[in-house]
């Protein structure tokens, strides 16, 4: 079998779609809130978040917050510091900006199943290299 140009045309646009849809399963976009995570993040800061991972200690997450009983803050959503070592049975976490946060100091644990996704790169700040490689990574998992 000879391939031709065509075959190669649509090769290409059927690794393109995969690839999209793959994006688009794993990824969600999600922007900060206030200055509770200065200086890491600044209010208004958007973030690519993998939506398919579970959080390593340290790492920022972004939690659902809308009706949580307990929770004063205004926000539906959340984006704190994970802290593993506190965690017993939910998600401790905490802001950077200790000051301007309000956290599981406040509220304690958040139920896992409130975990959006893990924030892997800064789309404000952060170059195209880091971009791809936040996505590659964590489509392959490596």
């Amino acid at each position: 079998m000879i391939f031709t140009k065509d075959f190669f045309k649509g090769l290409f646009i059927v690794i393109g779609v995969l690839l999209v849809a793959m994006i688009l399963a794993t990824f969600a976009i999600s922007s900060t809130d206030g200055n509770s995570m200065y200086p890491t993040l600044k209010d208004g800061d958007t973030l690519l978040i993998n939506t398919t991972v579970e959080p390593k200690d340290g790492d920022i997450i972004i939690l659902d917050t809308a009706d949580m009983e307990g929770w004063e803050n205004k926000s539906k959503q959340i984006v704190k510091r994970y802290y593993a070592e506190y965690s017993t049975d939910g998600y401790y976490v905490l802001g950077d900006n200790a000051e301007h946060s309000y956290d599981s100091r406040y509220c304690g644990e958040i139920d896992k199943e409130r975990l959006i996704g893990v924030a892997v790169c800064n789309l404000s700040k952060d170059n195209i290299l880091d971009i791809l490689k936040a996505i590659i990574t964590g489509i392959f998992h490596f």
